[in-house]
């Protein structure tokens, strides 16, 4: 997975982990393990994890934070150098923020509950900078050909009417575009923002998916980004 609006800046480093790599999810049993190993694989020594709650909160995260899951996060920023970010996903979206003027990183874990809440707004938010310098990208997660939800679901997103289908009596949420939708809100310029085609429920072989699989015990990948030097 590579961001074509990242490019330009090598000091960046970001990316998802894969199935081979194994379940990443924070507090089962061998994710530990997986986790090191991965981290270590792409360079990332210092690493500060969000709990993922479900919501809307995106604190920010010092060297200092590193080793630490910070609770009840779904997104975390940094402006220090060499300490990496990182969120769990398994069908819900890493979305990758970076703002170039003031060196500062941004992750969130969103899925449509933490979209709802608010989580997208709350990464800007934290950020404190200029939005129409924001780099965004949007990373694989559960596209809109596999992401059913019921009625209650789409109420919720009743602002989104053009992002939600309805096929064969049964409804569809197109969660990347909502996001696309809430970064230009927030103040970010289209061509700042850039999406990733895969499906996580498609790429049987690359990701997990929990609408796909139905594992008894939940397996994610770990999404991280952070800038070195």
């Amino acid at each position: 997975m590579e961001f074509q609006i990242f490019s330009k800046y090598p000091r960046l480093k970001y990316g998802l982990s894969q199935k081979a790599d194994g379940p990443m999810k924070l507090g089962i049993m061998g994710s530990e393990a997986n986790r090191s190993r991965f981290f270590e694989a792409v360079g990332a020594d210092k690493v500060a994890s969000a709990e993922i709650c479900h919501g809307r909160s995106a604190p920010r995260a010092n060297l200092a934070d590193a080793g630490k899951i910070i609770a009840r996060a779904d997104g975390l920023v940094t402006s220090a150098r060499n300490l990496f970010l990182s969120v769990t996903v398994a069908d819900c979206f890493p979305v990758y923020f970076f703002d170039a003027p003031s060196q500062t990183v941004g992750l969130a874990h969103a899925g449509w509950r933490g979209i709802a809440a608010g989580i997208i707004t709350g990464i800007i938010k934290t950020m404190a900078v200029d939005p129409k310098n924001i780099l965004c990208g949007i990373g694989p997660g559960i596209r809109q050909d596999h992401f059913e939800i019921k009625g209650d679901v789409a109420a919720v997103f009743g602002g989104y009417s053009d992002n939600i289908s309805n096929r064969q009596g049964k409804i569809f949420l197109d969660l990347p575009e909502v996001i696309t939708k809430q970064l230009l809100a927030a103040g970010l310029q289209s061509a700042n923002i850039e999406a990733a085609e895969e499906c996580t429920y498609c790429e049987a072989g690359k990701y997990f998916s929990y609408r796909r699989d139905h594992p008894e015990q939940m397996q994610a990948m770990a999404a991280y980004i952070g800038l070195t030097g």
